[in-house]
């Protein structure tokens, strides 16, 4: 009876740690869906972001965008994903600029740098 107890509070402690971390990770996604909302409506690169979108496009990781630019030196998929941007107007190519900058920003403000960088590498210009 009492290896039932100590396996009985095992698995209430494994569920409770599972539950804790599962919390602080929706924690950690609402709070980013909500910095992101905001800037994505403030700058304008999305006037109609909701935290519920934020959060199941970006999770608490920047999905695609921080990914891509996490691979580097692979700097492939960004430019991919930006290869349709040639049957674009040029402002809609800007607003798509703006709207992974908001992304890098909020998501993974570590990689600024390799962002900046591949928009140079790409004789970006935003004018």
């Amino acid at each position: 009876m009492r290896d039932l107890l100590k396996k009985c509070a095992l698995l209430v402690a494994v569920a409770g740690l599972a539950v804790g971390c599962g919390s602080t990770n929706e924690d950690t996604e609402d709070a980013l869906a909500g910095d992101f909302t905001r800037a994505a409506v403030d700058s304008g690169v999305a006037p109609e972001m909701t935290t519920g979108l934020a959060k199941s496009l970006y999770g608490d990781d920047g999905g695609a965008v921080c990914a891509a630019l996490d691979d580097q030196p692979d700097d492939v998929a960004l430019p991919w994903a930006w290869t349709r941007t040639h049957r674009m107007p040029s402002e809609h190519v800007k607003e798509l600029v703006d709207y992974d900058r908001v992304v890098v920003e909020v998501y993974c403000p570590d990689e600024e740098g390799t962002f900046n960088a591949l928009l140079d590498d790409l004789n970006y210009d935003p004018d």
